[in-house]
C-alpha cells in the first residue's frame, strides 16, 4: 500500500470513527455529528501519521486512530462544556 493510499482510507476511517466518537462518549453533548467528523478527520491523520512513521504498523496505526478522535472529541467537548474565565 502506498503513502498516498494510506492516508485517503485513513481519512475515510475518520469520517466514521469521529462520527461514532461523539455516540460513544457518554454524557450530554453538544456537539453534532457535522462538527465531530472534521476532528475525526484531523485526528485520524495525526494518529495515522504516527502509526506509519514510528511503529511502521498499519494496526497499530488504526488503533491509534481511535485512541486520538475519541480523546480529541472529548478534548473539544469539555472545552465547550467549560465557561471561559
Amino acid at each position: 500500500m502506498t503513502f498516498g493510499v494510506y492516508i485517503v482510507l485513513i481519512a475515510v476511517v475518520g469520517v466514521v470513527v469521529g462520527a461514532l466518537a461523539q455516540r460513544l462518549l457518554p454524557g450530554r453533548d453538544s456537539m453534532g455529528a457535522l462538527e465531530a467528523i472534521p476532528i475525526g478527520i484531523a485526528a485520524a491523520l495525526l494518529g495515522g501519521l504516527v502509526g506509519w512513521y514510528s511503529v511502521h504498523s498499519r494496526i497499530v496505526g488504526f488503533l491509534l486512530v481511535v485512541v486520538v478522535t475519541i480523546g480529541l472529541v472529548h478534548v473539544v467537548r469539555e472545552a465547550r462544556r467549560r465557561p471561559a474565565a
